[in-house]
């Protein structure tokens, strides 16, 4: 349900700060997301939204020391961006809450909450096209970073090397060649390896489609591949396509309440993906029905509107 209406994130969210674009954080990626989050939250439980502050924070800790500028208990973090997967045992004392992206764990730990990676708002704002519908069988695109080098594999021949996953050094040098001059000429669509399927590989982060055209071609495919970013097995893309109702397909996700009894498929080795791509492709009832669980996952569990029912009762507990 779209909550937020039409006045301006002044107006709604005067109690929100972004530690870098002030109160223009609603320009960020996730802004979809964190407008309908916050304003289920106002809307259902306004003494509890107006009694809090909101920080929104956007840092990975391997690059920066963290030291949020604005604390208090009557401050919940948000905390995006951080692919280390830490648990912030610094900062716990600081807040009333932490809700913390990319959480390692299968719950939550005190007053720190995982918290969904959200996906972009252009493809969250897509209206959802009927499963039946769909005109891609299998889509992917994106970098070929070193965590993507054995999923890569499995669409081009590479003589001796073993089919199986790579050690950790091998695909990072592997990756590094790919990115060199010769390394570019190695073909970087495979489309042909499944029936009316798009899989291609960019030169570089953010260096495919525009946001707008992406939301189009994940709400138009079946099947989303979802491979590891540069440095943790989650990205957004999961979450794009769990909220698209696409059948996912990922390599092992971490344990939190977003993956754990999920729909998404994972796989422990990419040597694993053509068949069963091709077990499900000629199985379209199946696949369907993957589809509408996967859909309905994400309503109950990722969603704004899931998150701001259980964030809310969490906060009111806290208020007592």
């Amino acid at each position: 349900m779209n909550v937020s209406g039409v006045a301006t994130e002044f107006e709604l969210f005067p109690n929100v700060i972004h530690e870098v674009h002030g109160h223009d954080w609603s320009c960020i990626l996730e802004a979809y997301y964190l407008r309908e989050f916050l304003a289920n939250i106002r809307v259902g439980a306004p003494e509890i939204f107006h009694s809090h502050r909101f920080l929104i924070m956007n840092r990975n800790s391997r690059w920066t020391q963290i030291d949020p500028p604005d604390s208090g208990d009557d401050v919940v973090l948000i905390w995006l961006g951080d692919e280390e997967g830490t648990i912030p045992h610094g900062l716990s004392r600081k807040f009333r809450l932490i809700l913390k992206s990319y959480w390692p764990l299968s719950e939550a730990v005190g007053n720190m909450h995982p918290f969904p990676l959200c996906g972009s708002s252009a493809v969250l704002e897509k209206d959802t096209v009927p499963f039946e519908e769909r005109k891609t069988g299998v889509f992917f695109s994106g970098n070929l970073n070193s965590n993507r080098v054995d999923f890569y594999r499995q669409f081009i021949p590479w003589g001796g090397f073993p089919t199986g996953n790579l050690p950790l050094l091998a695909r990072k040098l592997i990756a590094r060649g790919l990115g060199t001059r010769l390394g570019r000429l190695l073909p970087r669509d495979f489309s042909a390896s499944f029936p009316d399927s798009e899989i291609s590989f960019t030169g570089g982060f953010a260096q495919g489609y525009p946001p707008g055209e992406f939301a189009i071609r994940l709400a138009d495919s079946k099947i989303a591949i979802c491979p590891p970013g540069f440095t943790s097995h989650e990205t957004i893309r999961h979450y794009e396509a769990m909220s698209q109702g696409c059948v996912v397909i990922s390599s092992p996700l971490p344990p939190n309440p977003f993956y754990s009894g999920s729909p998404v498929i994972e796989l422990k080795n990419w040597q694993l993906l053509r068949p069963l791509i091709l077990n499900l492709i000629e199985d379209a009832e199946s696949l369907g029905e993957i589809s509408r669980l996967t859909r309905s996952w994400w309503r109950n569990h990722c969603s704004p509107e899931a998150l701001a029912q259980k964030i809310t009762l969490v906060l009111k507990k806290k208020s007592r």
